[in-house]
């Protein structure tokens, strides 16, 4: 069975004689025409938008290289520009997407006016959609096997995933930083030689540091303000460091202290003592009760506890002792010391143990002493604890400092040398100086320390009351105490601060630290789009050379199809079909080769039997 033009057949008289004369015009036109086509360079019949396109995406994919190294690790706050990063990623990728789909889609296009083999009618509709965008393209992978055809369809489904993996390339960490415009330092103090001041109009007073006496007191009641680092941001980090500062320590010597208890021989008591013994009691002698007791600690340190009441409870006489006792001196080692005596129990005497002695009072030997504090690994934060030392060195006054002179005279220096006790070493090899008024300073508060819990009593049932005691009493604060080591330790922190917030105090520098936001290039995800753009100059460098000597490259064009002449057998002829799954059936089973008639000026879409 011979071919047929379907179209032609089926036309009426009048239309059929229009062709005919349009035909025969182009058949005499036709030199012209192709006189006038061979003037001029057919820019659309060619590849020259495509290889625009081809370096206008890599032109993008290279912008957006460059991009990506100037702003990788760039603090995103140092950004000025009103659009943000991704935005410009963004526009980059879209304009590298358009570049690399025109080139595909004309790929894809210009497979179906291939001459030189015979391939559905179908195949033009599924090429004709592959070339309009993913979704056309999937139909290829099981309709066709042309590899350029699966290569071109794959490349542009894989398109859809360009602005998904262009928007993971940035992302944002935040991370700690050195903010060398903030401050951050600690001081730090090597000589303690402050401006004295006094009230008194007469040298013999003395003159007093009431700052660091005020010190004492609010450390040793806890309610001490430390003093911090001063760092402007979150934490700041500080280099190792030493410092001079006081320091405080606290023993219990209980156990190690001796107790010599007699009876009282005092004729006041002996009166006090008549008043409260009656009926049978005033039978009994309890006169020699061993009560008047004396306490000498290992320190050296001595006192007599005062009996401030005696009275009588059910058949026992009781002895009140004076609740706490605190006795202060100073050595060459320290600037000054005190031991306390403190009872929590009062003591009953009866028939049968009027001769017992009584159990010991809780006794500490405490002292306040220069030292040197050695800080390490100094990290701070503003809601961290405030930095403590990781070592201590002792500190005391160089011998020679105070060394008479021959005429017995005391050396009277501006500073006194603190060097380390026993011979050791301070940890930076520093000098430290203690002033020489700052010494009698500190050596004038040990009035402080010496003193009780009710005042100065007498030993009788009728004690001076304590509002009557003249002057500060701290008797009352260290008996509350449940910790008095702990106490000592924040009364020399809180010294220690005082003498450090002067102004003879140095700064040690320190790094701040602050979280910010920061832009980083995740670059593995920088290797689809670069792909994308690779594949399509090939698979378009690929089809130039497949269609090098084609004289009209028709590409995504449709004027082929208009201008053509399809002839097809007459069972599978399409003219009167409008059930579209039929004709899609029906193109399925139709063969084409595309013939190029010069004779008359038409493509011709020809199934052969």
């Amino acid at each position: 069975m011979q071919p047929r033009n379907s179209g032609s057949n089926r036309r009426s008289g009048s239309f059929d004689a229009s062709v005919r004369e349009s035909i025969s015009e182009s058949s005499q036109n036709k030199p012209e025409r192709l006189s006038q086509n061979w003037r001029g360079f057919d820019i659309s019949g060619s590849w020259v938008w495509e290889i625009c396109g081809a370096v206008l995406s890599i032109v993008c994919i290279s912008l957006m290289v460059g991009f990506l190294a100037y702003i990788d690790g760039m603090l995103y706050a140092g950004w000025q520009y009103s659009i943000s990063p991704n935005t410009v990623i963004a526009v980059i990728s879209a304009f590298t997407k358009a570049s690399i789909l025109a080139a595909i889609s004309s790929c894809l296009g210009q497979l179906k006016w291939n001459k030189d083999e015979q391939k559905p009618l179908y195949h033009f509709q599924v090429l004709d959609q592959a070339s309009r965008g993913p979704w056309g393209a999937l139909e290829v992978f099981w309709t066709m096997k042309s590899g350029f055809a699966i290569a071109a369809a794959a490349l542009t489904i894989m398109s859809l995933a360009l602005d998904p993996f262009a928007q993971q390339i940035l992302h944002f960490p935040s991370r700690e930083v050195v903010m060398h415009n903030e401050t951050a330092y600690v001081p730090r103090t090597q000589i303690y030689a402050p401006d004295m001041d006094s009230a008194f109009v007469y040298p013999q007073a003395g003159r007093r540091d009431t700052i660091m006496e005020t010190a004492l007191l609010t450390g040793l009641a806890g309610i001490n303000v430390p003093l911090r680092p001063t760092c402007s941001t979150p934490r700041c980090k500080f280099p190792d460091f030493a410092t001079m500062a006081m320091c405080g320590s606290c023993k219990d010597v209980t156990d190690r202290s001796t107790q010599d208890c007699q009876p009282i021989s005092d004729p006041l008591f002996k009166e006090d003592f008549d008043n409260v013994m009656v009926g049978d009691d005033k039978d009994e002698d309890f006169s020699l009760v061993p009560a008047n007791c004396t306490y000498s600690t290992p320190g050296g340190f001595r006192a007599a506890p005062e009996i401030v009441d005696v009275s009588r409870t059910y058949g026992d006489i009781v002895f009140m002792y004076q609740p706490f006792t605190s006795v202060a001196n100073y050595t060459k080692d320290t600037l000054f010391s005190f031991s306390t005596f403190k009872y929590t129990e009062v003591l009953a005497y009866g028939p049968k143990n009027k001769s017992a002695i009584g159990p010991k009072p809780e006794i500490n030997e405490c002292s306040l002493y220069m030292c040197e504090n050695l800080y390490t690994q100094n990290e701070y934060s503003s809601n961290g604890p405030e930095l403590h030392p990781s070592g201590v060195v002792p500190l005391v006054i160089k011998a020679s400092d105070l060394t008479p002179d021959a005429d017995g005279i005391p050396p009277m220096p501006e500073h006194f040398t603190l060097t380390p006790k026993d011979g050791a070493h301070t940890f930076h090899n520093s000098s430290y100086y203690l002033g020489f008024e700052a010494k009698s300073d500190m050596r004038q508060m040990n009035f402080l320390f010496s003193t009780t819990y009710l005042g100065t009593a007498r030993p009788c049932p009728y004690a001076e009351s304590p509002s009557n005691s003249p002057g500060l009493r701290l008797g009352p604060t260290l008996f509350n105490r449940d910790n008095i080591s702990d106490s000592v330790h924040r009364m020399a922190a809180s010294m220690t601060d005082s003498m450090q917030s002067r102004t003879n105090h140095t700064r040690v520098s320190g790094e701040a630290f602050q979280a910010n936001t920061f832009i980083s290039v995740r670059w593995p995800w920088i290797v689809l789009p670069a792909s994308l753009v690779v594949c399509s100059i090939v698979l378009l460098v690929a089809m130039m050379i497949t269609t090098r000597g084609h004289p009209v490259l028709w590409k995504s064009s449709v004027l082929p199809l208009m201008i053509g002449r399809l002839e097809t057998a007459p069972e599978n002829d399409l003219t009167y079909e409008r059930h579209l799954d039929s004709i899609q059936t029906t193109s399925k089973r139709i063969k084409l080769m595309i013939k190029d008639d010069r004779d008359q000026g038409l493509f011709k879409f020809s199934e052969r039997q």
